[in-house]
């Protein structure tokens, strides 16, 4: 955000020992441009001031030179306001108020914010920027439910008042604050999403809402890259966070402790942005491991059912070979049957009956052979059957005389 070097040469701004002895000359500053219409009370440029101011306070903190200001500024809001500004005195009170919140904020005594804010709360919770120190002060915190309700305070603030941009960054902030944390918003307020995938498109609207403006501050573009981290666009959300980092002032009093927190959130994004990449590789590679156990399964398949049909070849190959070796045995016997029953029997009835009492025989034989050769059923019933036709064929030549007398 370009600078605005009349307020920038303010006390607290260009006082470089950090003692500053008033800060009335900053705010009055603001209070011009405001009536000029330079700056609008609700523009992200009057309270990135504001902040400002807060940072450089950090430098008079138990300082040795000058009003410390969490003695100065408690003792203006307490006891003797002495308003030097041309604010009203409900206003630049509360002003003193939202600098006090921040210096504690500043220097991590967040306990203190929360004291002072649940102690001043009915005097100033209808103030626009109330909302956002309130929301800061449940945001760091380690409850859960201090976390959804700074969620909850920042979505009311920022609806109550839409052209307060900073509230629609601190909401989107907030609900990144509770995304990180793994806080799942369980609430009573229906406008706010439950599921994480909503809310970081709501913390999505809203800071696109709030960089509306052509002039705002490097937390924005901050807010703005932990969003689109979270919602998984990491390289939309280095460029963001490398954005912030150059948009930071190096006039301000924290300049060096601010691009060391930046750097951090940017080390985070590319630590997260580095490990979506390799859970991706790693379920390409796991995918790819599926699918290559699926075609091993089908290849082992394949090859027990060849194995199968090889063993089913060699079977039936076996099978025919001594099928083979029957039927010449068979013909063999046939022929020498054949010859001992010519050169032996000399009764042409009687060698005819032997010839087929032998014939019959061997049919038993090789059939009964050949069945127990079949593979099949029905190759095992053709076969069975030739072999009973054979034995009965042999036992009717053989005892005919004796089936002859019982049948006659």
């Amino acid at each position: 955000m370009d600078e605005i070097p009349y307020v920038n040469g303010a006390p607290f701004f260009a006082n470089g020992g950090g003692n500053p002895y008033t800060m009335d000359s900053p705010l009055q500053r603001l209070q011009n441009l405001i009536e000029q219409d330079v700056i609008a009370e609700g523009s992200p440029a009057f309270i990135y001031y504001l902040d400002r101011m807060s940072e450089e306070m950090v430098d008079s903190f138990n300082a040795d030179l000058g009003p410390d200001p969490m003695v100065s500024l408690p003792m203006k809001l307490f006891y003797e306001l002495n308003n030097g500004t041309d604010f009203p005195d409900e206003k630049y009170e509360f002003y003193v108020f939202y600098l006090l919140c921040k210096l504690h904020e500043e220097i991590d005594d967040y306990q203190g914010m929360r004291d002072l804010i649940e102690r001043l709360e009915p005097r100033f919770d209808d103030e626009q920027y109330f909302g956002k120190v309130k929301a800061r002060a449940f945001s760091n915190s380690a409850d859960p439910d201090d976390l959804r309700n700074s969620i909850e305070v920042a979505f009311q603030y920022s609806s109550d008042y839409p052209e307060y941009l900073d509230l629609k960054k601190t909401l989107s902030e907030m609900i990144v604050i509770c995304v990180e944390e793994g806080v799942r918003y369980e609430g009573s307020v229906l406008a706010i999403p439950t599921g994480e995938t909503e809310l970081l498109e709501l913390a999505d609207r809203s800071i696109n809402d709030a960089v509306s403006s052509e002039i705002y501050p490097a937390e924005y573009t901050l807010v703005h890259s932990q969003v689109e981290a979270l919602k998984g666009n990491y390289e939309a959300a280095k460029t963001r966070i490398s954005n912030a980092i150059s948009e930071l002032s190096r006039n301000r009093g924290q300049y060096t402790e601010l691009k060391a927190e930046f750097g951090l959130v940017r080390n985070k994004i590319l630590a997260e942005s580095h490990k979506s990449e390799l859970d991706e590789r790693t379920e390409q590679i796991s995918d790819s491991l599926s699918s290559l156990d699926g075609r091993l399964e089908t290849s082992r398949n394949d090859i027990n059912e060849l194995n199968k049909e090889i063993d089913g070849i060699r079977q039936d190959f076996q099978r025919t070979i001594l099928e083979f070796l029957g039927f010449f045995s068979a013909i063999i016997a046939v022929v020498v049957i054949t010859g001992q029953i010519a050169l032996s029997i000399n009764d042409p009835q009687e060698a005819g009956r032997l010839f087929l009492v032998s014939y019959g025989g061997l049919l038993f034989a090789f059939g009964g052979f050949a069945t127990i050769l079949a593979s099949e059923n029905s190759s095992r019933y053709t076969r069975g059957a030739l072999s009973t036709g054979g034995l009965i064929v042999a036992m009717v030549l053989l005892y005919s005389e004796e089936i002859t007398a019982v049948v006659f």
